[in-house]
């Protein structure tokens, strides 16, 4: 569909007072629900301290002159995909700078000093064995059995800390990544009253130094790199996307990892066992970080598939040298002899964490590279058949990925009421493990979405439209798993149309589900900093729904979700902050009024207008108490 002449070009990278970032095919505002927003003559719309700026729209207008000839549902080849941007105001970017880091040449001698004067040898040695309790099992991101050796070297000093046997930066990073469970300590819980030290200190230290080592770079560079991507967020930025200097960060980390060999199998190699296993570790740490920010943020993907062959991980790449275990058993006493305990405890099976997150991450590489690509989305976007051809193998691999994971990993029963589950012993990553999950089937649906833009199942369902192959192969009859529609060859594209928004509205009634069983203490374990901007994309996935309803009822259900989507992270936010993005781009939606930010139907018009009841309770999806 032609667009509208403009009368002017306003450059994007000139503006005065704003710098452009673009919003990425599978970003967390969908590029297909902002080609519904109500543009200017500019192509602009302003919100507050952002601009969203229109490039192109694949989507005809549906206040213009109705067309003599429509094109058949879901065959509008040669179109290419709509592109906006955001325009941020530089005194917002101001707010992150004062957020850090910021640039402080340190020297190495004085930056032990500082690190010894913020945390003592007895923290020091606390925080370790909380970060081996609650961060390690996620990001095992060290050497236990190194770790061991270097201290029972040190066996002649008074006092062991872990700052004789690692990089200052690391370590630094390590006590930050561990200040967070500080009250699970039963010394720490107390003194945290009177003395704590500064998170922001111990990050911008580990900043520094990893910036200092970019030169000349380690295994420990790459380390500290990863901790400081998934650190906790601070004030502004619990509601804000990320900022380019973390897609930079994370730039730098593949480019270090890749100049270290670490996408090469190293299992043959010569070098210590630790070492191997520390090598696989963290490849495949980088190579998730990489797959789940390019998915979540809509960036290019920066590793090739076809440029890396480590295998996938297994047991033995999270054991312990018993030479480094003996070696400090020999010689241990005092702390050095604690140093041991917290190194060797169990550390709630880490190879079950990580193995399967990074199973996950190349199945969403795998959606990314075929549904969300800029080629792959010109390919499939716009057609059904296409798209559902696509999906198919997608969801099936994620079906048998789900289909083997331990039970502990697994989404909980909806009949499984708060009385059916006890307190764990401890916090763990479980819950953020789930949500990975249920964020790449929101994808998938979303993929699907995206023909059935125009869609009108009242107005289109009298005329002649063409037959498409519909038989699924996608449906699966697996516990916790939603499936796709099978439908008979025989049926029209607006049949499969129908069936696939109802799935997709199942698939958002699991969303709600899932959030709403949340307890506080699924929230304080340790959660994958990029994992937050799944709640926006959910919520994203809720808007488009409403917006794009093709009847009136699908239009009351699809609001219906999305009001009780906002109730349920309103509550929720409490506890997780995570989730304040999510809530945010709802509240902006709800305080602005839809109608005047999107371009809606008349399904939804109605809805949205109040001249329809709204069923909140309806269907299988249950309000909170």
């Amino acid at each position: 569909m032609a667009q509208r002449q403009k009368k002017t070009s306003h450059s994007i990278d000139t503006r005065e007072g704003f710098h452009g970032t673009y919003f990425g095919l599978s970003g967390e505002v969908d590029p297909y629900l902002l080609r519904h927003y109500l543009y200017d003559d500019a192509d602009e719309f302003t919100f507050l301290r952002l601009i969203y700026r229109q490039l192109h729209n694949d989507l005809h207008d549906p206040t213009a002159p109705p067309s003599p000839q429509r094109r058949p549902l879901g065959k509008h080849q040669g179109q290419r995909e709509p592109v906006q941007f955001y325009l941020m105001s530089s005194e917002l970017a101001d707010e992150h700078k004062q957020a850090g880091p910021k640039q402080n040449p340190r020297c190495e001698g004085s930056t032990a000093g500082e690190l010894d004067a913020l945390v003592d040898h007895d923290q020091a040695l606390r925080l370790l064995q909380l970060f081996i309790t609650y961060v390690f099992p996620a990001m095992p991101v060290i050497s236990r059995s190194q770790l061991l050796s270097s201290m029972a070297s040190c066996n002649g000093a008074t006092t062991i800390t872990p700052s004789r046997t690692m990089p200052i930066h690391l370590l630094a990073a390590i006590y930050a990544s561990a200040l967070p469970f500080w009250s699970y300590d039963d010394v720490l819980c107390v003194s945290s009253v009177y003395k704590k030290p500064s998170s922001e200190t111990l990050w911008q230290i580990a900043y520094d130094g990893f910036q200092a080592e970019i030169l000349t770079p380690h295994l420990a560079t790459v380390a500290t790199g990863l901790l400081y991507l998934n650190k906790a967020r601070q004030g502004v930025q619990h509601v804000s996307a990320d900022i380019t200097l973390t897609w930079t960060l994370l730039s730098s980390i593949v480019g270090i990892a890749t100049s270290l060999a670490l996408h090469i199998d190293c299992s043959h190699w010569a070098i210590p066992g630790w070492e191997k296993r520390l090598r696989r570790r963290l490849w495949w740490m980088t190579f998730s970080e990489e797959e789940w920010r390019s998915l979540l943020l809509g960036r290019p993907s920066i590793i090739n598939e076809d440029q890396w062959d480590v295998e996938e991980l297994s047991v033995e790449d999270f054991a312990l040298d018993s030479e480094g275990v003996d070696a400090v058993t020999a010689t241990a006493t005092g702390n050095l002899a604690d140093a041991r305990f917290c190194l060797t405890a169990d550390s709630e099976a880490p190879h079950c964490i990580l193995s399967q997150m990074a199973k996950l991450a190349c199945i969403a590489g795998n959606i990314h590279r075929s549904l969300y690509t800029i080629r792959a989305t010109r390919r499939v976007a716009h057609d059904i058949e296409a798209s559902m051809a696509t999906v198919r193998p997608l969801r099936a691999e994620l079906v048998c990925w789900y289909s083997q994971l331990p039970s502990q990993l697994r989404l909980q029963s909806r009949s499984c009421g708060d009385g059916d589950r006890s307190t764990p012993a401890s916090p763990n990553s479980a819950a953020c493990f789930r949500f990975a999950y249920l964020t790449l089937e929101v994808l998938l649906y979303r993929a699907l979405l995206r023909p059935l833009g125009s869609l009108d199942l009242e107005h289109d369902g009298d005329e002649d439209m063409n037959d498409v192959d519909t038989s699924s192969g996608l449906q699966d009859d697996h516990v916790g798993v939603m499936p796709l529609p099978q439908m008979s060859r025989s049926k029209v594209a607006l049949e499969a149309a129908e069936a696939i928004i109802s799935a997709a509205e199942k698939c958002a009634g699991l969303v709600i589900d899932f959030a709403a069983m949340l307890m506080s203490w699924d929230f304080a374990g340790f959660s994958y900093s990029w994992l937050r901007i799944g709640w926006a994309t959910s919520s994203s996935f809720f808007a488009l729904l409403l917006v794009q309803s093709p009847s009136l009822s699908h239009a009351q259900t699809c609001k219906g979700m999305m009001d009780r989507w906002r109730q349920v992270l309103r509550h929720q936010s409490k506890s997780f902050e995570d989730m304040r993005l999510g809530i945010l781009r709802l509240d902006a939606m709800y305080w602005s009024d839809m109608r005047k930010i999107f371009r809606v139907n008349r399904h939804a018009a109605r809805v949205l207008g109040g001249t329809d009841s709204v069923q909140r309770g309806s269907g299988s999806h249950r309000t909170l108490p």
